[in-house]
């Protein structure tokens, strides 16, 4: 008996809290911050101000209503109609908020929102690539090539009015020592712009810049096994060579080698004096181009 008076006063207990909480009399104030959403925008219009639309709203209401509420905030819902200007005000009333039957609204602030509108349009505008620097020393920028040049912009009327161009994020010259194909983004500039093309191919060509040298008085090898049993006269040649600027710039004389090339035991005479440079520069001239090849006494 004692159990079940327990538990008989528990149901009591428990019908009477549900009875307070969800009772009339158990009511409460809440305000919240609750968005304001545009329903039925024209395709080709778009929203420039306000950023962002929002109002704030003081309601009353049972608590449990209140909770619930507050923890899925309900949004105000604005039809637009199909021909709708470039401004728009907006008066927000009760019935444009979806609330549980017995809340009530004390108060909407701001009552009222001005929208700024733009139309949506297209525009075709080159493709710019800005630089950082030069290429390294004895290289230059000989061709730069974009795929695609030109692209289609889609965005507000008021932020694609005004522009030509587009660039992409810059190219870095500073490293570049031959040809190469880069794949740089779009920068878009523009809350409302896009484009379907958000990348460009970059083909650079670069160009070696040429120079030429003079090297004085380089001595004239004899190559070949009977090398010891000859002389050459004169004993020197002057070379002058040419090639990029990157590798001339560190030759010195020991990068060219005159040389004279004996395979028969009768070559004395006039030899014509080649030139080893590695392969690393062309041979402009070479003076005197010949040279007496004589056998020694032994």
């Amino acid at each position: 008996m004692k159990n079940l008076s327990l538990k008989i006063w528990s149901i009591l207990i428990a019908i009477l809290i549900s009875y307070f909480v969800h009772s009339q009399t158990n009511t409460g104030l809440i305000t919240l911050v609750v968005p304001v959403e545009l329903r039925n925008i024209p395709v080709h219009k778009v929203v420039l101000l306000p950023n962002v639309s929002q109002a704030r709203i003081t309601l009353r209401a049972p608590s449990h209503l209140l909770s619930e509420i507050a923890q899925s905030p309900p949004s105000f819902l604005v039809h637009v109609p199909e021909e709708i200007g470039n401004r728009y005000l907006v008066t927000l009333q009760e019935n444009a908020i979806d609330l549980p039957k017995g809340v009530e609204v004390l108060n909407i602030e701001p009552s009222e929102i001005e929208y700024i509108l733009d139309d949506l349009v297209e525009k075709r505008v080159q493709v710019v690539v800005p630089r950082i620097g030069d290429p390294g020393e004895g290289f230059s920028i000989d061709k730069i090539s974009l795929t695609p040049s030109e692209v289609v912009l889609n965005g507000a009327s008021t932020e694609l009015s005004g522009l030509k161009t587009v660039e992409t994020a810059p190219l870095d010259l500073r490293t570049l020592h031959g040809d190469t194909e880069k794949v740089l983004p779009l920068r878009l500039q523009g809350r409302f712009v896009k484009s379907k093309t958000d990348k460009i191919t970059l083909s650079v060509k670069v160009k070696q810049q040429q120079t030429e040298r003079t090297f004085k008085d380089v001595p004239v090898q004899i190559r070949g096994e009977l090398s010891e049993q000859y002389l050459v006269a004169p004993t020197k040649v002057t070379v002058q060579v040419t090639g990029p600027l990157h590798i001339l710039k560190n030759f010195s004389a020991d990068n060219v080698v005159p040389f004279i090339d004996i395979t028969e035991s009768s070559a004395a005479g006039p030899r014509l004096v080649q030139i080893d440079t590695g392969n690393q520069a062309k041979i402009v001239s070479i003076k005197p181009s010949k040279v007496t090849l004589k056998k020694r006494n032994l």
